[in-house]
């Protein structure tokens, strides 16, 4: 298969990443290497916009580092403009400036499913429609009204940090080099860490 033209949509894949786990990496590696998307960048964010407590920002980078090396060399990047503009990280924000950083370059915004259910919580979000396609994708599967089956795996970060905090099994869960940071440096070992 060739690789997209250098004037292909890029994918925007936002979120908390707290922590990264398989599930963020069957993602990147799905607009990859199935939807075509030359690059995916991954956004982590500063301050969740509805208020989520996160492990500090440095940290979640660091471990999406770790599990997206791979994917890194085929179209993988970590953006930080999150972290550039400060605040709360607001999707329609984050847009603007990377729609003003890169003019003429196609942007795709993608989304969990709960973008269907939350859409009138985000901030301005006929703005962020224009400016750029928001993609729905969903653990377990596309989002609604799709004609693709795509099955994603079914984890979640909460799930990964409520088992750390009370000592259960996460390892299967998340690639072995971000397990191997969250046991060096005893992350989300208390419930004041994060969400």
């Amino acid at each position: 298969m060739a690789p997209p033209p250098a004037s292909a949509p890029i994918a925007l894949y936002g979120g908390a990443f707290d922590p990264p786990h398989f599930g963020h990496c069957s993602v990147v590696f799905y607009l990859l290497h199935v939807a075509g998307y030359r690059e995916v960048w991954v956004i982590p964010a500063w301050r969740h916009a509805f208020g989520k407590s996160m492990l500090d920002y440095e940290e979640r980078a660091g471990l999406l580092e770790l599990a997206l090396s791979p994917l890194i060399p085929l179209g993988a990047r970590i953006s930080r403009i999150e972290q550039e503009l400060g605040g709360v990280s607001w999707t329609v924000d984050t847009l603007r400036a990377l729609c003003g950083r890169h003019p003429g370059q196609e942007f795709h915004w993608i989304a969990g499913a709960d973008y269907l259910t939350d859409r009138r919580r985000w901030k301005e979000p006929e703005v962020v429609e224009s400016l750029a396609k928001v993609v729905v994708l969903s653990r377990g599967g596309i989002g609604a009204g799709s004609q693709e089956t795509v099955i994603f795996p079914e984890i979640s970060s909460q799930d990964i940090r409520e088992r750390i905090r009370s000592g259960g099994e996460f390892s299967t869960l998340v690639p072995r080099m971000v397990a191997e940071r969250i046991r060096e440096r005893g992350l989300y070992q208390s419930s004041g860490e994060n969400g």
